[in-house]
Order: C-alpha cells, then structure tokens, then sequence
C-alpha cells in the first residue's frame, strides 16, 4: 500500500523526503517532490519574499538600543523641559505646541521599535 502524499502537510511531506530511501522508492520521491512543489506554490508571494530577510538576534539588539537612546531622549527632554532641534532650542514655556509634538514623536518612536521587536520575537515563537 503506497502512503497518499496529498494528504500530508508540508512539515511531514519534507520529513518523508529526507527518511525515503531514494533508490528502493523512486516513484514515491517524484511524487513526493511534487507535492512539496505544490506546496511552495500555494504559499503567499509576501511569505516567498520575506522568507530570506531574516531579522536576527544582532538586528533586534541594534533596534533595541536605538529605541532606548530615543527614548531616554525624549524622557530627558520632559524632564528638562526643552529639546533641541536643528540648531534651535524650543522649550516648553516659549514653544509648548512643538515641544509636547517633539517629544510625543520621540517616545511614540522608541515604543514602536520595542513593540516592533517584541511582535516579531513573538511571532517567531510562535511559528517554530
């Protein structure tokens, strides 16, 4: 009785390939071959493009200590009350409007590059 190939998933279908004996089974390794074709042809093309651009452990701890930079940045400027911006200095008594626009870019910014790193270490544990 020969195994039906279509029915297993892409997990199973590449164990059966790497245990198969290749000369004993040729027809079965075709067949095998063929539905893993089939399968990396269903894949989102978003998934096939993505599969490479890995976002490894060196990339997260750059982003992780940009974000805390920024953030201990527009925590010191709340806590002193100006910011410095292209040569300029706005404070929050003189220029309160982009002082609070400032710093809220700033933190905003540094709380998305965590969550950013967060979601895709989540992400990662969740899909292995």
């Amino acid at each position: 009785m020969r195994p039906d190939y279509s029915n297993y998933s892409k997990a199973e279908l590449e164990e059966a390939l790497s245990s198969i004996d290749k000369e004993r089974y040729p027809k079965r390794l075709e067949v095998i071959l063929y539905e893993l074709q089939k399968r990396n042809e269903l894949e989102p093309e978003t998934h096939k493009v993505n599969q490479g651009d890995e976002f490894g452990l060196g990339k997260q701890i750059f982003v992780c200590i940009g974000a805390t930079a920024i953030f201990v940045y527009g925590i010191y400027a709340l806590i002193n009350g100006a910011v410095q911006y292209k040569g300029s200095v706005y404070e929050r008594e003189t220029d309160p409007l982009f002082f609070y626009l400032f710093v809220g870019f700033v933190l905003g910014t540094g709380v998305y590059c965590f969550n950013y790193v967060i979601r895709y270490r989540i992400k990662r544990a969740k899909s292995t």
